[in-house]
C-alpha cells in the first residue's frame, strides 16, 4: 500500500516543476523551432503563466542589458516547448521563466 501512495505522488509532484511565469519585463517570443532565427509566432507577456511540454537539451546563451540600470549580464538556458495560459504554444528561451508569478 505505501508503494502505491508513493507512485501516486511522485507524478503529482513533478507535473507541477513544469509550470512557469514569463519574467521578460519587455515579453518574451514564441518561436516555431528551438532556435533563435525561427519564425516568430508570438509574444508573451511580462508575467504569463506558461506550462513546458519538453525540454529540447538545445543550450543557448543571451547577452542582455537592463535598460534601466544599464547592468549587462549573460542569460544561461535551453530552448523548451511550450504551452501558455492563452493557449499559444511553440519555443522559447527558458532563461526567461521563472517558477514563481514576478510582482
Amino acid at each position: 500500500m505505501k508503494k502505491l501512495l508513493l507512485l501516486l505522488f511522485v507524478p503529482i509532484v513533478s507535473l507541477g516543476q513544469m509550470d512557469y511565469y514569463v519574467s521578460a519585463k519587455g515579453g518574451l517570443n514564441v518561436r516555431e523551432a528551438p532556435e533563435a532565427n525561427a519564425k516568430k509566432a508570438s509574444t508573451l507577456s511580462y508575467g504569463t503563466f506558461v506550462s513546458i511540454e519538453s525540454r529540447t537539451a538545445i543550450k543557448f546563451t543571451l547577452n542582455d542589458t537592463d535598460k534601466e540600470r544599464g547592468v549587462k549580464k549573460q542569460i544561461e538556458g535551453e530552448w523548451v516547448e511550450i504551452v501558455s495560459e492563452n493557449n499559444i504554444s511553440g519555443y522559447v528561451f527558458d532563461g526567461y521563466l521563472v517558477k514563481f508569478k514576478p510582482h
